[in-house]
């Protein structure tokens, strides 16, 4: 992985910063269980039977869980659309950063529009 694609990452990973911070571990997981989250519906755990009630449980709380995950995703990105972003913004981050103008926008719109607060973010990330 190049080094724009991990900056790329990082910046697409910006749900984190609304969350407690994890580190270690935890972090991990935590991250490990949203990216998961991506992929699964979450009604196919909803009627699923398993033949025994405490695994049945565990996977009812997952479905619940990454339900919950879903919609604090949905709500970030409802959020973040929010935010005007100029064009012009937009293409100084794109030229000085070397981001794609999709990410270049997320940045801008993570951190209120604010291009000085952008450069900061992706350069301390």
């Amino acid at each position: 992985m190049s080094k724009e694609e991990d900056k790329e990452n990082l910046v697409e990973d910006g749900d984190e910063d609304k969350q407690e911070e994890l580190t270690g571990t935890a972090g991990q997981a935590s991250k490990d269980m949203q990216s998961m989250a991506d992929g699964i519906d979450p009604a196919a755990f909803a009627n699923l039977d398993l033949g025994n009630e405490s695994l049945n449980k565990a996977v009812a709380f997952a479905g619940t869980e990454l339900a919950k995950l879903k919609n604090a995703k949905m709500n970030r990105e409802r959020e973040l659309a929010k935010v005007a972003v100029t064009g012009e913004d937009i293409e100084l981050i794109v030229s000085e950063l070397e981001l794609s103008k999709t990410a270049a926008e997320k940045l801008l719109r993570e951190n209120a529009g604010n291009v000085d607060s952008a450069l900061r973010a992706f350069i301390e990330a």
